[in-house]
């Protein structure tokens, strides 16, 4: 099972960004250990990309509990190592959303994986 995080807002957040809902709620309340990835093209990260509703920040999702960014676009990448190497994105999140992202696929493949 995976969840898809809207494009909306709640409470001013973006749901993608949103800790609370899925840091605390999602994963700390309910339990859900899962993949979480991000509504098609909801993520904001071209420079100077003006904010928008729709559009959330892609090294800030990271942080909280977001695993896969749809659609993965370059500019999304380069963000993502931007992040890394200015310390906005933690290795340690990249690494825990890689590790849900092969569990969703080693529970949907015939080919047995090893994570």
């Amino acid at each position: 099972m995976t969840v898809m995080a809207s494009y909306n807002m709640v409470n001013g957040l973006h749901v993608v960004n949103n800790y609370d809902l899925l840091g605390k709620v999602l994963r700390n309340e309910w339990g859900f250990k899962n993949m979480v990835m991000s509504d098609w093209d909801s993520m904001k990260c071209k420079p100077g990309e003006p904010e928008s509703p729709l559009t959330g920040n892609v090294q800030i999702a990271q942080a909280n509990q977001m695993d896969l960014v749809c659609p993965g676009r370059d500019d999304q990448k380069v963000a993502v190592l931007n992040g890394l190497k200015s310390g906005k994105v933690k290795r340690s999140d990249l690494e825990r959303s890689a590790t849900r992202i092969l569990r969703m696929i080693r529970a949907n493949t015939e080919v047995p994986m090893r994570v």
